[in-house]
Parts: C-alpha cells; structure tokens; sequence
C-alpha cells in the first residue's frame, strides 16, 4: 500500500494563526490538493470538502519533487510543523522560511538593484513594527510628497512585510490618506510594513521555480499574472507546448529569468530550498516608456502558480499532445474569477471550483 501525504493548505499562514479560512481561499486548498495523489490526507483545514475532486484519478504528483516527502504545506510555519508531526514538512524549516519570505529580503540594499525602479529606490522605505505610528507615517509621507517624480503620479503603496495576494495593501496619496485608513494598515502592521512608490502596471508575472536541498534550481515555468489594482489575484496566463513547457512569448522573459536566478542562489545561501515563485511587473516610466521591475516579491512557499502549472499538467498537455503532434505552443488562460474570460471554445471547468482553463492555437 502506498503511502498518502499529509497536506497542511494553511493558504495565508505568513498571516499567522487562527482566523476563519475565508471561501476564495478554502478552493485554492482544494486546487492545491489536485497537484498532489488523489490518496494524499489533507489534515488541515479539517473537513476540507474534496468531493468535487472525485473525478480525478492520479497516483502520483503533478510535480516529481512532491513524491520525495510525506507531508507538504502551502507554506512552512511553525505552526503546519506542529500540525504534520510526527512527519517533517517537505521543504526547508519555518524559521528559514520567515527569514527569505519577509519582503525585506528582496527589498534590502543588497538586492535593491534588482527589485526596483533605480530613479525611485530611494523613496522605498523599511519600517520595523516599533516604528508604525501615526507621527513616523505622517512624516514620512510629507517627505515622499514634497519629492516623488511628477511622471510617477505621486501615488504610495504600503503592504505588511508578511502578507499574501494583496491582503492588507493601501494605496493612498501621501497628502490625502484619510486616518481611519491609516488606522487599518497599523493595526495590522505587527509585522512592520514597506512603504514604496506605486507604480501605472501594465502586466504582471510570476516565475515559479523548485529548490531541491542540495541548491538546484528547477525553474517550472513563467506565466502572466491577472490581477486587479489592490493585488487580488484573478488567474494566469501564457503558453504551452506538447512537453509540458508553460512560459510567456514576450521580450521581458528573459531579464525576468536572469534576476530570478540571481534572487533564488541568494535564497540558497539563506538556507532556503522547497517551491517558490518570484512576481515581476511592467509599469509605464518616464515619457510613457513600458519598463520592467523585474522583481517584486520572492514568495518562499507555494504559490497560485504553483498551482496553475501543476494542473495545466495535470488536464491540458494531453488536449495539446492530441490537437499538436508537432511541437506547436498553445495559448492558454486560467481563471480564477469569473471576471477573468478566456476562450470559451476548449474550455474546461476544474472541479467546480470556478476555477477554468481554455487553450487555443
């Protein structure tokens, strides 16, 4: 008999402990247990409803690195490592995880050159929760006020340093924040927040990629990122061709592979290894110029890309191998909101999860 995985889908647990899961993120868990054996055990959340999986058959990963452990979470906390024991968690420890996951490493002066605009690094600021309050806030917005570039539209962003597909970010005019809104982002600062100018984005993406423990890097693919203007996350996009390959046809792909290596070797000499993506966005610069961030964000967990790449091989190589034969790419859309439409012919609803995917030449 083979042995079933443990699955701890705490979706959100850099948020911390406790909470009701909330639904959007209840059917990311039940995508999320697709890319494993139908067979795996999800422990937590308990009572997870799965029945919407029962007409998919698999006895193994959608990836082969997840049939090397007997238990995964959506992300290491220590929490999920109580929660899987006896068994130990697929991955690297919690606290390593909190180290590279914290959006200060990406942001640290050592990196910076790679994750922001270079005219706009300076108005990016680090603040540690002791220093969240309304005086340190208000003075640093007036600086930021008196100096943002007139092309970039003076507009801010502050998000927690531990947070997930947008939760708790403020976008907000240093002049205009209203102190109720205020209010919100220190209550949930515990964590200490970033503070960085906000960006015209044009398109976003996300470089997924696997570490396995002796540092090497396997990149899963690249997608283009659907989400809305707060960071919701709405589906993914891009290519694939009959051996599985999932990227984007786009000139930035390259840059955003290049920066995405350099960030994962820095995680690797953190101590980090397991799944991870990195989100990357185009933006309108000075005169209008469509320029690249190349790196926003190193996740060091699971990710919806994680997810969207697992089941497009899961569902959709076949289709592709049977229409192909001939190594042609198709394009795809994955939606996780119905707000998000791809081609209605070749579509396909995933476990009635409103989550869909549709393909075409």
């Amino acid at each position: 008999m083979e042995r079933s995985i443990k699955l701890v889908a705490n979706i959100g647990g850099e948020e911390g402990p406790g909470g009701k899961m909330p639904k959007p993120a209840k059917r990311a868990a039940i995508l999320w247990s697709l890319i494993f054996p139908e067979e795996s055990q999800v422990i937590e959340p308990q009572f997870l409803d799965r029945s919407l999986l029962s007409g998919y058959k698999f006895d193994k990963s959608a990836f082969s690195f997840l049939d090397q452990e007997i238990a995964w979470a959506w992300i290491n906390t220590s929490e999920a490592e109580s929660l899987a024991s006896p068994s130990r968690l697929g991955g690297c420890t919690s606290q390593t995880v909190r180290k590279v996951h914290d959006k200060e490493f990406l942001h640290g002066t050592s990196d910076r050159r790679f994750s922001e605009p270079r005219d706009l690094s300076a108005f990016t600021q680090i603040l540690e929760p002791g220093q969240v309050n309304f005086g340190q806030l208000h003075e640093r917005f007036k600086k930021c006020a008196d100096s943002l570039p007139t092309w970039q539209g003076g507009f801010l962003r502050m998000k927690p340093r531990f947070g997930s597909t947008g939760r708790k970010h403020l976008v907000f005019h240093p002049r205009k924040i209203s102190t109720n809104d205020l209010s919100k982002v220190i209550i949930n600062s515990n964590s200490g927040v970033i503070i960085e100018p906000e960006l015209e984005r044009v398109h976003d993406y996300s470089l997924q990629a696997y570490i396995d423990p002796s540092g090497k890097i396997e990149i899963l693919g690249i997608l283009k990122q659907h989400i809305d203007r707060t960071g919701k996350f709405q589906g993914h996009s891009g290519v694939i061709d009959e051996d599985g390959h999932v990227s984007v046809d786009d000139k930035f792909t390259p840059k955003i592979k290049e920066v995405g290596i350099k960030i994962f070797e820095k995680a690797i000499a953190q101590g980090y290894h397991g799944p991870c993506g990195i989100d990357s966005f185009t933006y309108r610069g000075p005169n209008g110029h469509v320029l690249l961030r190349p790196a926003v964000e190193f996740n060091a967990r699971f990710t919806m890309g994680t997810v969207t790449i697992g089941i497009l091989r899961r569902t959709l190589i076949s289709k592709v191998k049977n229409i192909s034969g001939g190594g042609k790419k198709f394009h795809f859309t994955a939606s996780y909101s119905s707000n998000l439409v791809g081609t209605e012919a070749n579509k396909t609803n995933i476990a009635g999860s409103e989550f869909s995917l549709s393909f075409e030449s």
